[in-house]
């Protein structure tokens, strides 16, 4: 069995890239450690962070809630 070449790899790599990228921006935006997007590359890990994601309290979201001006609204259209 032969191992993989470097174009191989490379491409690999890049893909695991592309695919952690939006990942991090998103859970930098909900104002969560970018980082924690590396562990959606463990298989069970990466659905616990989902749910903790879409369930947990944003800190991004409760500081614009301490700063924002009660008659204002929090996420303007």
């Amino acid at each position: 069995m032969q191992g993989l070449s470097a174009t191989e790899l490379l491409l690999i790599l890049a893909t695991g890239v592309l695919a952690l990228l939006p990942f991090w921006i998103i859970i930098r935006r909900t104002g969560l450690p970018g980082p924690l997007s590396l562990c959606l590359l463990v298989p069970v890990l990466n659905l616990i962070i989902l749910y903790y994601v879409a369930f947990a309290r944003w800190p991004a979201v409760e500081a614009r809630k301490r700063f924002t001006p009660p008659n204002e609204p929090i996420h303007p259209t």
